[in-house]
């Protein structure tokens, strides 16, 4: 990244209202200048992910099926975790 870049540090609008109210008008992605609200919240691309593999847990029992979405999420985040720092990872849903 270049060094002149000015990096604004906000907190996503689901998130925001669980802090105080001050932080809503201070970090809030809404009301910081040149700031884009891409997919709203970064579990979201998860969801996407994890609905592929609700037919098959769709007969399974509670804690089975729990289980497979568990590892499923830890899996994702984990190869999500290996390519931060890597711009064009963060360009694609496709973790």
């Amino acid at each position: 990244m270049p060094h002149e870049l000015e990096i604004n540090w906000v907190i996503g609008l689901f998130h925001v209202h669980g802090h105080k109210e001050e932080c809503f008008y201070r970090f809030a992605p809404c009301f910081i200048s040149g700031t884009g609200i891409v997919t709203g919240e970064a579990c979201e691309p998860l969801w996407a992910k994890l609905n592929l593999i609700m037919t098959a847990t769709q007969t399974a029992t509670l804690a089975l099926c729990a289980k497979v979405l568990d590892d499923h999420a830890s899996d994702l985040n984990h190869k999500k975790g290996l390519s931060i720092g890597n711009l064009d990872s963060w360009l694609e849903t496709d973790y």
